[in-house]
C-alpha cells in the first residue's frame, strides 16, 4: 500500500490528474496451475493463451485434452474475471474451495483497492489474468494508465524471490517510471485539452485538404464516419467545419 501510495503521489508532482490503475496478482494464477491436473507443457500453452485472453480457443482446448478438474477449469474463468473492485466478491465466490492460497490472494487485493480508493480519485480496475512479469513478479501487481496514452505510464508489483540467485531470496515491492514518459505526458495532456474541431462525413475534396491543412498545423480534427449517430458535442468537440461561400469554414458549436 505504502509504495503504490508513493506512485500515485509521484504522478500527482508530474501533473496528472486522472488515472485508472490496473489491480492483477500473480500468485493467482500460481495457485491455480499448481493445484490443476495441467502438465508442465500444458501449463505453458494455457499460459500464452491467458496472456491473449483467448476464451473460445482455451476451452475449445480443454475439450480437447479433456481437463475437467475444478482448478484447470478455473484458469478459463479468470479470463472473465476483470473490471471494477466487484469481480474481487465474484471470484472468491467462484474459486471458493479450490486453494486457500487464492483466497488470501484476494483478500490482499481487496486491501489494496480499499486503502486506494478511499483517498484517492483513481479509477480502480481489476484483471485477473494480468500476467505481466510473470516471470519476475510473485505476488501483486499493478499499472497505472492515462487519458491518451495506448501504454501504462508507471508498473510496479511484489517480487519475493530477489536475490536468491546469489543465495539470499528478500521480499520486495517497487514500480518504475521514466522521466520522459511524464514530461511527454504533460504535453500530451495539453493536446487532449486542446480544442477539438468536428468535420462532417462528406466526400469532397476541399474538405480533405482543408482537413489535411488543419491537421498539418497541429489542429485535431475529428472526422464523422459514415452512419455514425454521435453528435459533434458527445464527441468533446467545441468547433466545427461548416461550408460557406469561401469553402470550409471553422465556426462554434454553441451548446443549447
Amino acid at each position: 500500500i505504502e509504495i503504490v501510495r508513493l506512485m500515485l503521489d509521484t504522478l500527482k508532482l508530474a501533473g496528472i490528474k486522472q488515472a485508472c490503475m490496473d489491480l492483477g496478482h500473480i500468485g493467482i494464477f500460481r495457485s491455480l496451475s499448481h493445484e490443476s491436473k495441467l502438465d508442465r507443457e500444458q501449463r505453458a500453452i494455457v499460459f500464452e493463451i491467458l496472456q491473449r485472453k483467448a476464451r473460445d480457443e482455451l476451452r475449445d482446448l480443454f475439450n480437447d485434452w479433456n481437463i475437467k478438474d475444478a482448478a484447470s477449469l478455473a484458469l478459463l474463468d479468470l479470463i472473465d474475471m476483470n473490471g471494477d473492485v466487484g469481480v474481487l466478491k465474484d471470484a472468491d465466490a467462484r474459486f471458493s474451495g479450490i486453494s486457500d492460497t487464492v483466497k488470501q490472494d484476494l483478500q490482499e487485493l481487496a486491501l489494496l483497492a480499499d486503502a486506494i480508493s478511499g483517498e484517492t480519485d483513481i479509477e480502480i480496475h481489476i484483471d485477473l489474468a494480468e500476467l505481466r512479469g510473470y516471470h519476475y513478479h510473485t505476488g501483486m501487481v499493478y499499472t497505472t494508465y492515462v487519458e491518451g496514452k495506448g501504454s501504462g505510464i508507471a508498473f510496479g508489483g511484489r517480487y519475493d524471490d530477489i536475490g536468491q540467485a546469489f543465495g539470499r531470496a528478500r521480499p520486495a515491492t517497487g514500480f518504475s517510471t521514466d522521466v520522459k514518459s511524464l514530461v511527454k505526458y504533460r504535453s500530451l495532456e495539453t493536446a487532449v485539452q486542446a480544442e477539438k474541431i468536428f468535420a462532417p462525413c462528406v466526400e469532397d475534396m476541399g474538405l480533405a485538404e482543408r482537413i489535411r491543412e488543419l491537421r498539418s498545423s497541429g489542429k485535431i480534427v475529428i472526422q464523422e464516419l459514415q452512419g455514425q449517430s454521435a453528435t459533434a458535442e458527445q464527441m468533446g468537440c467545441s468547433h466545427q467545419l461548416e461550408r460557406d461561400k469561401d469553402g470550409w469554414a471553422i465556426t462554434k458549436i454553441h451548446n443549447k
